[in-house]
C-alpha cells in the first residue's frame, strides 16, 4: 500500500510524463495481492506442516519480487531491459497458486480416503 500511495502522490508526475502509470499501478495490485496471499500461506504452513506449503510461500514471493520489482524499476527508471525478467515472475506467480492448489486437492483426498478407510468416523 505504501508502494501505491508514493506512486499517486510523490511520483504521479513522473509516471504520467514517461507513460507508465499503468505499469506502476499493475505492480502495486500484485504486490498487494500476492503478499495477502504469502500471509495466508504462512498461516497454513504453520497451522499444516506436514503439507510442506513452503515451496508454495517461496514460489509466491520470489515471483512477487521478480514480477512487481521489474515493473516498478521499469515504471521509475524507465530501464525496459528489465522487464526481459517480468515473465519469469509471472510464472513463478501461477506456480505457487498451481502448486497450492494440487496441494490442497491432494491432502482434501488423503483427508475422504481416510475418512472412508475408517467407517466414516
Amino acid at each position: 500500500m505504501l508502494a501505491g500511495a508514493v506512486g499517486a502522490h510523490v511520483w504521479r508526475d513522473e509516471l504520467l510524463a514517461r507513460n507508465s502509470l499503468a505499469n506502476f499501478q499493475l505492480a502495486t495490485d500484485y504486490l498487494f495481492y500476492h503478499a495477502l496471499g504469502i500471509a495466508v500461506v504462512a498461516l497454513l504452513v504453520d497451522r499444516f506442516p506436514a503439507q510442506k506449503l513452503q515451496s508454495v510461500g517461496w514460489c509466491m514471493a520470489a515471483g512477487t519480487a521478480v514480477f512487481s520489482g521489474s515493473l516498478l524499476v521499469f515504471s521509475l527508471t524507465g530501464f525496459q531491459s528489465i522487464t526481459a525478467i517480468t515473465p519469469m515472475g509471472g510464472i513463478l506467480l501461477i506456480a505457487g497458486w498451481l502448486l497450492l492448489a494440487w496441494r490442497t486437492a491432494r491432502w482434501t483426498a488423503l483427508q475422504t480416503g481416510d475418512r472412508a478407510g475408517h467407517g466414516g468416523r
